[in-house]
């Protein structure tokens, strides 16, 4: 059975595991000890009878949320979980305020944009050379949580 909490320090050699294991430049222990003490971001685990599987960290900044990590084991992906813990992120970004949803994720990741268009999100703009360790551009998505995408992204422009 799939269980969701707010994630700890003692989860932190799960969480290690699944993000060395899923990106190439993967965040180092201080990177999720300084979201874990910062007060805006919110860290989410998903355990299966105990075990971390997933993860997501984001922040809630007055009316925007903005993505800045998710991950699946490789041993739990293909279940749905990486859209499970989408909309758990989106609906707590609601409950909190949050109007827009922003991420950014490689155009490579293919797997990645499926599942973010299949949530609604749409392209809003891009980042030239975004990715240090290859310069790949990084697509901005958002995802309007109440509907007003085209008013959002016209405040922005």
């Amino acid at each position: 059975m799939l269980t969701y909490r707010y994630m700890g320090a003692g989860d932190l050699d799960d969480v290690l595991d699944i993000e060395e294991q899923c990106f190439r430049n993967a965040w180092d222990m201080n990177c999720f000890l300084g979201e874990l003490a910062a007060p805006l971001s919110h860290c989410v685990v998903c355990c299966d009878q105990g075990q971390v599987v997933a993860y997501s960290v984001y922040r809630v900044v007055v009316d925007e949320s903005h993505l800045l990590n998710v991950a699946v084991a490789p041993s739990h992906r293909g279940k749905g979980l990486g859209k499970t813990m989408m909309h758990r992120l989106m609906e707590d970004s609601r409950f909190l305020g949050a109007h827009v949803l922003w991420l950014e994720v490689r155009p490579s990741n293919q797997v990645a944009r499926q599942l973010y268009k299949s949530l609604g999100f749409r392209q809003v703009d891009r980042r030239p050379r975004y990715y240090e360790d290859n310069g790949e551009d990084a697509l901005i998505l958002a995802l309007a949580l109440d509907g007003r995408l085209d008013e959002i992204i016209e405040e922005v422009s």
